[in-house]
Formats: C-alpha cells, sequence, structure tokens
C-alpha cells in the first residue's frame, strides 16, 4: 500500500538574507523534506547566489554539512562562478561573522549536458568534500535531463552520509528545482517497491 507523501516547506534558518544584519531581501533557502519514507529525502532549494553573497553561500553548505550540491543552470554565461575555474585551483570565501572558506576543486569531468566537481572545502583546520553537478542544458534536453537525475541519485548514494541534505539551486525558476526534487522522489518510491503517482506527488509540491 503506497503511503500517502507528506512533505513540509518551511523557512531556511540559515537562508543568504539572514546572515546578514542589515539585508532584508526574498533571497534565501528553504527545506524541503520526505519523511513518509524509509530514508528521509531532505533538500535545500534555493536560486542561484549572487557574487555578493558567495560567501555566505559557502557558509550555508559548512554548517549543514552539505556533501552534494546540484545546479540547475548556466553562471558561466554571466561569467560568474562561485567555485575556482582551474583544476587544484583555490578561492577563499569570507562568510558569516568572518568564517573563512577555501574552495579547491580537484577534479572536474564534462558529461556535455552536465558537469562533475569535487570539491574540497577547508575551515578552521578541518576539510570536507562537497559533490557539485552542474546541469547546463535545462530546459533544452529533458530526455538529458531525466539521465542526469539518475546519475545525482548514485553521486548522493556514494557520500559519507547519504541523509543528509543535498542543495539544489537554480537561476532557471522554480521549475528546474522542482523538476529534480519531483525525479528524485518518483525514483524513491520505485526502489522501494511502490507505485508512483506523479500527479499527486506533483500536486503536493
Amino acid at each position: 500500500q503506497i503511503k500517502q507523501l507528506q512533505i513540509q516547506f518551511q523557512n531556511g534558518d540559515k537562508d543568504f538574507a539572514s546572515l546578514v544584519n542589515d539585508q532584508n531581501t526574498s533571497r534565501g533557502i528553504s527545506n524541503v523534506e520526505f519523511p513518509a519514507f524509509p530514508k528521509a529525502l531532505r533538500f535545500a532549494a534555493a536560486s542561484d547566489p549572487i557574487e555578493e553573497d558567495f560567501g555566505l553561500y559557502w557558509t550555508c553548505v559548512w554548517e549543514d554539512n552539505i556533501e552534494c550540491v546540484v545546479q540547475i543552470s548556466n553562471r558561466k554565461s554571466a561569467g560568474v562562478t562561485y567555485y575556482p575555474d582551474a583544476v587544484q585551483g583555490t578561492e577563499s570565501y569570507t562568510g558569516r561573522v568572518g568564517l573563512q572558506i577555501d574552495v579547491t576543486l580537484t577534479q572536474k569531468d564534462d558529461f556535455g549536458s552536465w558537469e562533475y566537481r569535487l570539491l574540497r572545502l577547508s575551515c578552521s583546520e578541518t576539510t570536507r568534500m562537497v559533490h557539485h553537478l552542474h546541469f547546463k542544458a535545462w530546459p533544452s534536453q529533458p530526455a538529458e535531463f531525466l539521465e542526469f537525475t539518475k546519475d545525482v541519485g548514485r553521486i548522493k548514494s556514494q557520500c559519507i552520509d547519504p541523509s543528509t541534505k543535498m542543495l539544489v539551486h537554480s537561476g532557471e525558476g522554480v521549475g528546474s528545482n522542482g523538476s529534480l526534487i519531483l525525479f528524485a522522489v518518483l525514483a524513491d518510491k520505485i526502489e522501494n517497491g511502490l507505485v508512483p503517482d506523479a500527479l499527486a506527488i506533483l500536486s503536493d509540491l
């Protein structure tokens, strides 16, 4: 019997705006959880960070112990990235209350419609690895996006703690973030032997 999918939306307590005392904008992160599943699907959904927020962006990743980031947009078209471009290159970002996070690109692979990066984050003598998946072909290649969703699930399962939140962000509107979350929910239901009702899940989203 299919359990009813429960979805909870709540405002993130570490959104970009609240991290800056004198700033009051609508940019932020929302948490999405699916507690009905044996393994909770946990997402942090956001818009692409703007350049002035890069340090706060990495603060959110660091403090929430996020191991997997999915980007659905083409920031390079604007000539702006929040990570180093060159392999073994390092960029330093200053976040909340002067927190400094060094981001090093250790690996990069191009699969045509999407790119994979392995990033090393260093802060206060502590080091963590973050998987970064960047889908560049939204919305022109829907079939490629479906395959990309499978790759996201495969890489997420390789995280040290697969139950940690996945950060999904986009500059293309809520449709791209929502599509990835929808497909992830459908895949999870199928893997657990359930028959998914895509329209019902979409309605709940």
